[in-house]
């Protein structure tokens, strides 16, 4: 019989407390919000620590978060706080112990005051202050007569996990990821607790490290020479619930202006409880009708919205509105009803969610930003807006848009950084969240959430009932950006030279290697030099010093900008940034040095020449090319599928993935009348011509091609062919796995029904993509789409999305038997259902293993395949996933257990495919 329970919110609201302050070195405990015993978790404030140990920034993904010590085989107990040492380059004499430090109110603070940083400094710079420390305290849990579950938030460390004291066979460690970034959005992990009439003791390990961009230089940030790692720690004990419950935090909603929403998303932050859960329905009560709906934005008809068990999401709405609501309506009430997959139990779910009425923007001439939303993948985001004060002139073309990119660790919610740029008179100012305040430097899914917020506006704006129509922004879009955004607008800039009509970077780092060097990196002492090109292979396109030469098809010119006494990124990096630019030939770019100013200064955007040029851009003509295209200019690209077009023309497909590609054009005159375009390609299998003019002759490689015509070119058997204007054959994607993440809508976790800990391991991934990356993810098992053999027959009735997937799990997942069976990959499974490439059979304890795939059902989309020899490999795979920039994973990953102290010299194969899905010979690397 189905059950329905109701569950009212005011019930469901858990608020923790913030653990910040001062307080003893007695033990800790914290109460279980919510629950009606009031059980307390209870954490030892005193800590060991054992460190410090020297690393380059990211390099925990490789290495065992429990370094010095195996990250499956932690120490017993009796082992913590010996006599022991270890050897590490920091400390006088070399070697490091056990120390304590005493938690206090809820913080650890960690440094090193006998460790000589400002003499490392003088010699390594401060890319020499990264370390490593390990962190261990117990949590105690008293006698339960039910399971319940432990909540825990660890900020500012890497990785976390817990493990019982009492379990006479250890099992293997599961590492968490922790909130590193100090992100405001952070929905803790849930642990299971099991019943016991005993106390139960728990090990808590966290993995500090200490990064120079994360937590700041502590010549400006304390006055001091020592760097110091805050551990943030939130610990509650609560009650299981089975049922779904919201979580206020995560709610995404616009603002209304004069009744109306400002945006096209509405999102209800829900978690499930220890049952996965779908969603049946959203009802409003009391505002739905005529005027507004809220319609479930999910694009599959096949199967419905789900929550994996403890999982957390953001319903996706979309708003449909046709007349204003009052302003007295100050909240909205939904009422959302689920069920379990077997319709066995449903759950209602009561919200009342406030929303905030704006006064109409152009009653009024003082700064006062908006926030709207839309959709991204199927995940509603948030951004803000300036609007302008007047509407577009009858009869002229819409002014061009301002996209604002703010710095690391920014969130909407800073009014510093929108209240940088005034309010202009016909133009938008739009200001990107990027995800959240980290992301990925604005590359990747940021950059999409960037575009994506002008996109949404300009649709939005255009097709409102509310009769906005004459603030329609224009089809230009000028990017401005400060320190990681100024990157950001390098990035941008040098990515899309058609889309961006013109750029303001300011303070930005050139190339994190340049910003932040590979000092102290363990693994360069590891590395063999093919495997160390490989692996770079995949991080080429964080940088944007390969990419200016992009720069020169700006149409209207950058403005660069730094300060003088730039205390955070140096100011060369600019200086170098233009000369590199105007070497390529990019004449539109300016530089402005501001002597004396620091990293950030009010009026960045307000001086009489950044404003000057800002006036000048946003007044200029829109699109459209040049009047002459270029005597000569050059395209460069590494990923195609991440780049725009130049002057009409791009590289579309590259000959060998992971390498650099070049399109160089110079044109000559023949007669009058006719142009000659010579190009000059270099790793490019096709590219696509643009804007031609003239009657034009083109020579490829030296050999003539005939008259030029719009559309792809390819090589073919050492020639060039015209293949006209229609799509191509898709191929291998050029990009590295971290591309899995990019998808046009939310990844697909697919995980093996039979093993508990690839399930484990699936909901840890969508937990630290959502944490990071604020991905969306849907976890669903492998019988759910290949539920009768592993044929996969096309997918014929099967639950897998045609977007991105992410499958968990080798042999034992029989959607990974199902693609592998196919051969449309190099990977295959030996007679003893082990992984083997190119005859290496890769099956030795704790190797992990991450390769792209074709998708099964879309020509658009990817599969990413993750696995492991044993569990210890499964979770070295999980860490070994670039969620973070930086983190230098190609195509195709083998990785085991050496990693733990060799870092990336303990991979054992690594490379990029061909073309056709097979092992490319040049960008591979065997043990």
């Amino acid at each position: 019989m189905r059950s329905l329970i109701y569950i009212p919110a005011c019930a469901l609201l858990v608020i923790s407390p913030l653990l910040t302050g001062v307080g003893g070195s007695k033990q800790h405990a914290m109460t279980a919000p919510g629950t009606s015993d009031a059980l307390e978790a209870t954490v030892d404030a005193a800590w060991s620590v054992l460190g410090p140990f020297p690393q380059q920034a990211r390099e925990q993904h490789f290495l065992s978060p429990a370094f010095p010590f195996p990250a499956a085989s932690l120490p017993p107990a009796d082992e913590i706080g010996s006599n022991r040492t270890w050897p590490s380059a920091l400390a006088d004499g070399g070697e490091v112990g056990w120390g304590t430090v005493a938690m206090q109110e809820w913080e650890v603070d960690i440094s090193y005051p006998d460790v000589r940083w400002k003499d490392i400094r003088s010699t390594g710079g401060w890319a020499a202050l990264q370390h490593h420390s390990l962190l261990h305290t117990t949590v105690t849990i008293p006698p339960l007569i039910v399971p319940y579950q432990l909540e825990l938030r660890l900020s500012q460390a890497s990785f976390f996990c817990l493990l019982p004291r009492s379990v006479a066979t250890p099992s293997t460690p599961h590492w968490h990821h922790a909130n590193i970034y100090g992100l405001k959005h952070y929905p803790p992990t849930l642990l299971q607790i099991a019943a016991s009439a005993e106390e139960q003791v728990y090990d808590l390990w966290v993995s500090a490290d200490y990064e120079i961009r994360l937590f700041g230089d502590p010549l400006f940030s304390t006055g001091g020479d020592q760097p110091i790692t805050h551990i943030g720690v939130d610990v509650a004990l609560r009650a299981i619930r089975h049922g779904p419950e919201p979580l206020h935090a995560e709610d995404v909603t616009p603002e209304f202006v004069d009744g109306w929403a400002f945006g096209s998303a509405f999102g209800i932050g829900i978690r499930a409880g220890s049952v996965g859960v779908e969603l049946d329905g959203v009802e409003v009560d009391g505002v739905s009708g005529p005027d507004i709906q809220f319609i479930i934005a999910y694009k599959s008809l096949d199967r419905k919205w789900s929550l994996a068990p403890l999982q957390t999401r953001i319903i996706p709405l979309r708003i449909s509105q046709s007349g204003p609501i009052p302003a007295a309506v100050e909240s909205i009430p939904f009422s959302i009803s689920f069920s379990t997959p077997d319709r066995a139990h449903a759950y209602i779910v009561d919200v009342d969610i406030p929303i905030k009425h704006r006064r109409p923007w152009w009653t009024h001439k003082e700064h006062e930003t908006l926030l709207s939303t839309y959709l991204l993948s199927g995940l509603p985001q948030a951004f803000v807006a300036l609007p302008p004060l007047s509407p577009n002139p009858a009869g002229s073309v819409a002014a061009p848009v301002i996209l604002g990119l703010h710095g690391a660790g920014v969130s909407l919610e800073f009014p510093f950084w929108p209240a940088s740029v005034d309010r202009k008179e016909h133009n938008w100012a739009v200001f990107a969240s990027g995800g959240t305040e980290w992301g990925s430097d604005w590359h990747g899914v940021s950059a999409s959430d960037a575009w994506g917020t002008v996109a949404s506006l300009r649709a939005f704006i255009s097709t409102c009932k509310a009769g906005w129509q004459a603030f329609t922004p224009g089809d230009a879009t000028v990017v401005i950006g400060h320190s990681n955004g100024g990157q950001g607008t390098w990035y941008l800039t040098s990515r899309f030279p058609d889309l961006v009509s013109a750029s303001v970077p300011t303070s930005a780092w050139l190339t994190p290697p340049h910003y932040v060097p590979l000092t102290f990196s363990r693994s360069v002492h590891f590395v063999d030099s093919k495997l160390r090109g490989v692996l770079d292979a995949a991080l080429m396109s964080d940088g944007n010093d390969l990419f200016l030469s992009n720069v020169q098809g700006v149409k209207n010119g950058v403005m660069a900008v730094h300060g003088g006494a730039d205390e955070n990124v140096p100011v060369w990096m600019t200086r170098e940034a233009v000369g590199l630019a105007r070497a390529w030939g990019a004449d539109k770019v300016a530089y402005l040095e501001v002597p004396d100013k620091p990293h950030w200064w009010d009026d960045t955007f307000r001086s009489p020449r950044v404003s000057g040029f800002l006036s000048h851009v946003l007044a200029a003509p829109t699109f459209g090319p040049p009047a002459e295209l270029p005597e000569k200019w050059t395209i460069t690209a590494v990923n195609p599928a991440e780049m725009g077009t130049m002057f009409g023309w791009s590289i579309d497909e590259l000959e060998q993935p992971g390498r650099l590609a070049r399109l160089e054009v110079q044109r000559t005159w023949r007669d009058e009348d006719t142009v000659i375009l010579d190009v000059k390609t270099t790793n490019v299998d096709s590219f696509t011509v643009g804007e031609v003019g003239h009657t034009t002759q083109l020579r490829i490689n030296g050999g003539a091609v005939g008259a030029l015509r719009r559309g792809v070119h390819r090589a073919s058997e050492g020639s060039w062919k015209h293949m006209g204007l229609g799509p191509t054959v898709p191929m291998a994607p050029a990009a590295p796995i971290s591309s899995i993440f990019v998808s046009s809508g939310p990844l697909t976790i697919v995980v093996p029904q039979s093993s508990e800990h690839a399930q484990l391991v699936g909901a840890r991934l969508a937990h630290a993509l959502f944490l990071y990356l604020r991905v969306d993810a849907e976890v669903i098992t492998d019988a759910e789409v290949t539920p009768h053999d592993t044929t996969l027959k096309l997918l014929q009735g099967s639950k897998l999305s045609t977007e991105n997937s992410i499958i968990i799990g080798g042999y034992e997942n029989t959607l990974t038997r199902a693609l592998l069976e196919r051969k449309k990959s190099a990977f295959s499974f030996d007679s003893s259902h082990r992984l083997q490439l190119a005859g290496r059979t890769f099956a030795e304890p704790s190797t992990g293993v991450l390769f792209l795939h074709p998708h099964p059902g879309s020509d658009s989309a990817m599969a990413l395949i993750m696995a492991g020899s044993d569990e210890a490999g499964l979770e070295r795979a999980l860490r070994a996933l670039p969620l973070r920039t930086g983190v230098a994973v190609p195509q195709w990953l083998v990785v085991g257990e050496d990693a733990d102290w060799m870092g990336m010299g303990g991979v054992d194969a690594a490379g990029w495919w061909t073309r056709s899905w097979g092992v490319s010979q040049e960008m591979s690397w065997f043990s």
